[in-house]
């Protein structure tokens, strides 16, 4: 379990077990429904609706290998029916389904239960198939180590320090894996980019408007969506490629498009304000407490002086500062959860080792950048990380690791959005964002 996993079990220990109640395996449920081109739902985990849409792995290719979509609704239980929400939970690499199972009832009460609430998971993510899951059991293969032992750096250039390092080289070997298990023609991985998203997401309404369940609904062939973080992303590429069919959309915590599929992702931070906001009489000492700490976890003194546990330092700090990072996003709830790892911090040491899945994130990320940064060197890479690491230096390193992971990332997606965003749609969409977010923070 890395640091990461473990601070990110602490503050969503709740939500977890709330999952378990409602599903004891999802897995299973999705895997006893038959694909079907119809939108055909089936009562489900609980109180949800189940469905597996059967689509084109590859929509250039509508006769070619295909893949089967998963879906969870939360259906309407008032009158007037309205209609039907998509909703994406962000990341890239987030499980669509988990969040609603999660966090789907208090998200759909905000709009009202006039409407259905439907999430579906994204190619290659958590319940999809075929799903890519090449890092979760990594395995031997023979030539890959080899190759990525290949990977090289001067270290004493790059100034990344050992957590960046380690990534770099792991997901080498890592990333050499996913080519090989999940990066054929019909696999997942090269078509885990957000523009098969969106067309998974037209696919969905298109069927949706052709059943019986839509007929009264006024302009069903419009798509709603309420999207955050990456899922801003996913409605700002739709917008463009489909303006006739923007119905209502919600888009919150508003990603920097360009930005993004640039691959700089240098308009993601902001400082991580849980100083600013603790009930003290003196933030002052809370702030110097906390670097007192944190300095007592100083990794370029740990090099200089040839620690055997640098290492372990580097993760360490960046496993604290990573999760201080993600409890940003939710201050009210996260922050109790973050002041008992911080004294932690000062009393105990901490098991480091592999967390999975993080293939999901770099297959989608990696591949809306256009692989711009695959085969990148450490010493490339390192001028924006150290800039990262000046912007936040809690964000920094956890936003900078997606680059360095993405140097190791050799999937090209077969698909890519390329042309401009905005324009004029069909309703005006709602933007959403403020200036203290921690990961998509409000630029004027």
């Amino acid at each position: 379990m890395t640091l990461l996993l473990f601070f990110s079990k602490l503050l969503f220990a709740d939500e977890s077990t709330n999952a378990d109640d409602l599903a004891t395996n999802p897995t299973d449920t999705f895997s006893q429904i038959t694909p079907s081109i119809n939108l055909t739902w089936c009562p489900c985990l609980g109180k949800f609706e189940c469905a597996v849409l059967d689509v084109p792995l590859d929509y250039s290719n509508t006769t070619g290998a295909r893949s089967f979509v998963t879906l969870l609704k939360i259906p309407a239980t008032t009158t007037p029916y309205k209609g039907m929400v998509l909703t994406n939970p962000g990341g890239p690499g987030e499980s669509a389904i988990d969040d609603l199972l999660n966090n789907g009832a208090y998200e759909a009460s905000i709009f009202g239960s006039n409407c259905d609430f439907v999430a579906w998971e994204p190619r290659g993510i958590g319940y999809s198939i075929p799903a890519t899951n090449c890092s979760s059991s990594l395995t031997p293969i023979p030539g890959i180590q080899e190759r990525s032992a290949g990977r090289s750096s001067n270290h004493s250039a790059d100034l990344t320090g050992p957590f960046l390092r380690s990534i770099f080289f792991n997901d080498g070997y890592e990333g050499a894996t996913c080519q090989t298990l999940t990066g054929g023609t019909n696999d997942a991985g090269p078509h885990m980019s957000t523009i098969y998203l969106v067309q998974d997401m037209l696919t969905i309404v298109d069927a949706y408007a052709s059943n019986p369940q839509s007929q009264g609904v006024k302009n069903a062939l419009l798509v709603n969506f309420w999207g955050f973080s990456y899922g801003t992303f996913v409605a700002q590429t739709f917008a463009p490629m489909y303006p006739d069919r923007v119905g209502r959309f919600v888009i919150d915590r508003v990603v920097d498009p360009d930005d993004y599929r640039s691959g700089n992702l240098l308009k993601n931070l902001e400082f991580t304000l849980f100083i600013a906001i603790s009930r003290v009489r003196n933030a002052y000492d809370i702030f110097e407490r906390f670097e007192n700490r944190a300095e007592r976890l100083d990794v370029m003194k740990a090099e200089e002086r040839g620690w055997e546990n640098a290492t372990a330092i580097s993760l360490a700090l960046e496993g604290l500062k990573q999760f201080a990072h993600i409890v940003a996003y939710e201050p009210i709830s996260g922050f109790p959860a973050l002041a008992p790892v911080l004294l932690f911090m000062e009393s105990a040491s901490m098991n480091i080792s592999k967390d999975r899945a993080i293939e999901w994130t770099r297959a989608v990320a990696c591949s809306d950048m256009g692989n711009v940064l695959y085969n990148f060197t450490l010493q490339e890479l390192a001028n924006v990380a150290r800039r990262m690491e000046e912007q936040n230096y809690v964000g920094g390193g956890f936003w900078a690791s997606l680059r360095v992971a993405c140097a190791g990332w050799g999937i090209e997606g077969k698909g890519r959005y390329t042309g401009a965003f905005g324009g004029v749609t069909q309703n005006p969409m709602l933007f959403v964002s403020n200036t203290i977010d921690p990961g998509t923070p409000y630029y004027k």
